[in-house]
């Protein structure tokens, strides 16, 4: 009983440290079999400590990809910019300023839906590895799991961090309106799209014409 016990400590440590790093003197997880008696191994208790020590490593690798959700959600807030959020300076000249709120619109889309993504996959996470718990009840039918993940995700203030993010989306999602409700006059948005329809031909005709250049005389363009 007591090698089973050595077995179950030992299995533990190398789901903790699976390159070998386990401290106390545990140095390589390799070695097991060569800590721990033959008769042990062949014992029944070895196939539950076995069982457990899966359950721990997986248990460990629900933790991480919190982990990394929430470095990621985090990432996120600290790349948005926050002039963006303060209100726009429109210019007097004629057909620039659509331009400019077009442009901030677009910026703005772009921060709101990554941050609400990033919001969403760090609750997935946390609802996948919550699900993975319910599935592993101990001898009582309790779900120990399940206050470890919680104690995660406290321990790491992710409350904290899904009401920051949320809270800087709104920001967004108000700066957004904002911008709706800009004073862009009918005429000054038609000129504007009259100009990038212009744009957008002269570059079609520069490329027709290089084209039709290189099938008139190839060879010269070959060189």
């Amino acid at each position: 009983m007591e090698d089973c016990r050595k077995m179950a400590i030992v299995l533990y440590r190398c789901t903790r440290y699976p390159e070998g790093e386990a401290d106390d003197g545990w140095k390589s997880c390799k070695g097991l079999r060569s800590i721990v008696s033959v008769d042990a191994q062949e014992s029944d208790c070895i196939v539950g400590v076995m069982e457990s020590a899966e359950v721990m490593s997986m248990l460990n690798v629900y933790k991480t990809s919190i982990t990394k959700a929430a470095k990621v959600l985090r990432n996120k807030i600290t790349e948005l910019d926050k002039a963006i959020l303060e209100p726009l300076d429109l210019t007097t000249e004629a057909g620039k300023d659509p331009q400019l709120v077009l442009s901030r619109k677009s910026l703005l889309f772009f921060h709101s839906t990554t941050l609400g993504r990033a919001v969403d996959t760090l609750r997935a996470h946390r609802e996948k590895a919550e699900e993975f718990a319910r599935q592993h009840p101990d001898e009582s039918g309790e779900f120990p799991f399940l206050q470890q993940i919680q104690d995660h995700w406290d321990a790491n203030e992710l409350d904290e961090l899904v009401e920051e993010a949320e809270t800087l989306r709104d920001r967004v999602d108000a700066a957004i309106k904002l911008l709706t409700l800009a004073p862009i006059s009918p005429r000054e948005m038609k000129e504007w799209r009259s100009r990038a329809i212009l744009h957008r031909m002269s570059r079609i005709v520069q490329l027709t014409l290089m084209q039709s250049r290189q099938l008139i005389n190839p060879h010269r363009h070959a060189r």
